[in-house]
């Protein structure tokens, strides 16, 4: 059995929503989102050309606050959106949920978890998959919820096994983190 204890504070909170942020669905909305912002960013930008050369003065400042407002949404704004909905989510949750000590015990049946506010097992059917992010290992449960385990704070043996036990019940993923941005 291994056994880890997290004290979950702000920055576990920041890593748990950078984790969310990278996700392959995250990702693909983003993309998504980023080509019909950027399209429409390109539409009204011919149409503030098209107007502008007409002298149609009213018309051309609002399609080019339209087309600035879209190029912002297409370069940062879909991820300072994305962002904001999962603070808002984060804060939405109780107290006793996202803040206090957790202590997991992982063995051949599950994951034992241990707070301040109960206790029970999560059998490895209960998780989709697991991965490595910045100095943590988390494991992402079916309904989405996610447990993190501070690499640095398990000695090396135990990080080894806890590695092994995970890639022989869950599948790893590999998650879109692009340099300089965070995600």
């Amino acid at each position: 059995m291994i056994q880890a204890k997290i004290e979950i504070n702000q920055e576990e909170l920041s890593v748990l929503r950078e984790i969310t942020m990278a996700s392959p669905v995250n990702v693909k909305k983003r993309k998504r989102s980023r080509i019909i912002f950027a399209s429409m960013a390109i539409v009204m930008a011919i149409y503030t050309i098209v107007h502008f050369l007409n002298h149609s003065s009213g018309n051309s400042l609002l399609a080019l606050t339209l087309t600035v407002f879209f190029t912002w949404a297409a370069t940062s704004g879909v991820v300072f959106y994305q962002n904001f909905l999962i603070k808002k989510q984060q804060n939405k949750a109780n107290d006793k949920l996202k803040s206090g000590g957790r202590e997991y015990n992982f063995d051949i049946d599950g994951v034992t978890i241990l707070s301040e506010i109960g206790w029970g097992l999560n059998k490895w059917e209960a998780f989709k998959c697991w991965g490595i992010f910045k100095e943590y290992v988390y494991l992402k449960r079916i309904d989405n919820q996610m447990l993190l385990v501070k690499r640095t704070d398990l000695p090396k043996e135990d990080y080894e096994a806890l590695l092994s036990l995970l890639n022989t019940n869950l599948v790893q993923e590999n998650l879109t983190v692009k340099k300089g941005t965070g995600l």
